[in-house]
């Protein structure tokens, strides 16, 4: 269920977790949202990015989970070519937190189920910022099925 929503959390944990998938973004959403990981969610887009932000059940951390979309600019919705392209760009979670933190072991369970609900690997680590919309992702830990 996509509603809109209120401001996200204030801030986040430098911590990450990152998948690959060809799925379109909202569809994975929807997965996390039916599989009762997350609550209700708001997804947008703009020239670069497509987002989702969404509340963690049972929790008082936030997801704000992103990727680029620049291939839509060039692929038939939802075609083999446009889910190829799909494959190539991170799929990236933020925890946002107001004033707790989310331990890493908090972090390393929500991987986990991430993992199990969408079957694909799923990385924790860093991401550093190259400049522009470009980011280096130092994987420490994965999660595969």
């Amino acid at each position: 269920r996509c509603i809109q929503c209120a401001p996200m959390k204030s801030k986040r944990k430098n911590y990450k977790l990152w998948f690959y998938s060809e799925k379109h973004l909202e569809d994975i959403a929807t997965e996390l949202h039916n599989e009762k990981l997350i609550g209700e969610y708001y997804y947008d887009y703009e020239n670069v990015y497509e987002w989702i932000e969404a509340q963690l059940i049972d929790s008082s951390f936030e997801f704000n989970i992103s990727r680029k979309h620049s291939y839509w600019n060039d692929y038939e919705e939802g075609s083999a070519e446009q889910q190829a392209e799909n494959l190539k760009e991170p799929i990236t979670i933020m925890l946002m937190f107001d004033s707790k933190e989310p331990s890493d072991i908090i972090i390393e369970e929500t991987a986990k189920q991430i993992n199990l609900i969408l079957t694909c690997p799923v990385y924790l680590g860093t991401k550093n910022y190259l400049g522009g919309d470009d980011y280096e992702y130092i994987k420490t830990k994965e999660i595969i099925c």
